[in-house]
């Protein structure tokens, strides 16, 4: 009874070293099947990175570097300013606020484009035989 004993134990040392030998030699991590990410739109990519006009460079939802050409324009007087619309009015030439105002010669003081009071010493001089009356300009006979 011994000797059945004895191969008994044996059998059971053979079997715990072969299940070590396997476990040994399995991955420590399972291999993982690559995940799929959807990537998002160009106007969620501006939204998440809060840019509202303009050219933008950045790492999508995916993680993956992404170039969107324009998320957007800005409104008639505003200008695109690192993503945002800033309220931002180029003023008007003086010529260009003479001729809005249907004003021929001589000086004004009026609001531009803008909305700011703006002195224009002259909006252009009156031809030979010609003279500025009330920014505009008359013939001297007329006078």
């Amino acid at each position: 009874m011994d000797q059945r004993r004895n191969y008994v134990i044996l059998g059971i040392i053979v079997i715990v070293g072969v299940v070590l030998l396997l476990l040994s030699q399995r991955p420590s991590t399972p291999p993982v099947a690559p995940l799929l990410c959807a990537a998002e739109s160009d106007d969620q990519f501006c939204s998440r990175l809060d840019w509202e006009c303009g050219n933008v460079s950045g790492l999508d939802n995916c993680g993956t570097t992404r170039s969107i050409a324009s998320c957007g324009v800005c409104l008639t007087n505003q200008t695109c300013v690192e993503g945002r619309c800033l309220n931002y009015c180029k003023p008007e030439t003086n010529a260009r606020m003479c001729s809005r105002l249907g004003k021929e010669c001589g000086s004004i003081d009026a609001q531009d484009n803008c909305g700011k009071r703006r002195i224009v010493g002259g909006c252009g001089e009156c031809g030979k035989d010609q003279a500025c009356s009330q920014n505009t300009c008359v013939a001297l006979s007329d006078l």
